[in-house]
């Protein structure tokens, strides 16, 4: 769940954000976006629904079993069957490592962000913006595997809220995409900041 900043020219930037962070960016644009060129979305999340009845199943679920194992039962979700288990283990070893408390806060933080500033920050991106999608959450709060032809809440939304947004699909993964098929990731992002570089003055 992180973002980044990757150059394009001079002091231009394209925003980088997987899970959380592309929450993150988008807020990260809407406060200050001046050198910002381009925005890419990996496997983001918009949590559809009433707003309070989605943050009040998150909370129960997380409070019922406590965030440490709710936590590590969310994210062992987050992998298909062809998935690294090394990779899976790895992740859900460092639920271990989080502040139970600042993870509980945080989590639920995310869930409830959209109803506040979801459709606004879309709304405001003036930039080529690109979606790369494997999975998704769905009203039930569990990760499916996105399959042909599917378009998540938040794929839809993009569509819906940014004129020209680049949808992609990247197949036969899990949430953490960055790590099972960094080369596919690292494909379209290259052709992403080759394109905005040709158009950019």
């Amino acid at each position: 769940m992180n973002s980044a900043k990757a150059r394009s020219k001079g002091s231009q930037f394209i925003l980088i954000g997987h899970s959380l962070g592309c929450k993150v960016i988008r807020e990260a644009y809407a406060q200050s976006g001046d050198d910002v060129v381009g925005m890419v979305f990996i496997e983001g999340a918009f949590y559809p629904g009433d707003p309070g009845t989605v943050s009040a199943k998150a909370r129960d679920a997380v409070d019922s079993a406590g965030f440490t194992a709710y936590a590590r039962r969310h994210f062992s979700e987050m992998f298909v069957d062809s998935s690294d288990p090394g990779l899976r283990e790895s992740i859900l070893a460092r639920i271990g490592q989080v502040n139970p408390d600042f993870g509980r806060a945080l989590y639920l933080q995310a869930v409830g962000w959209d109803a506040i500033r979801g459709r606004e920050t879309l709304q405001s991106i003036k930039v080529p913006v690109l979606v790369l999608q494997s999975s998704y959450m769905d009203a039930e709060l569990k990760r499916r595997p996105l399959l042909p032809g599917i378009q998540t809440p938040f794929m839809k939304l993009v569509a819906e809220l940014v004129p020209g947004a680049e949808l992609k699909v990247i197949p036969g993964c899990g949430h953490f995409v960055i790590h099972e098929a960094p080369e596919a990731i690292n494909k379209e992002l290259l052709s992403f900041a080759t394109r905005i570089s040709r158009n950019t003055p």
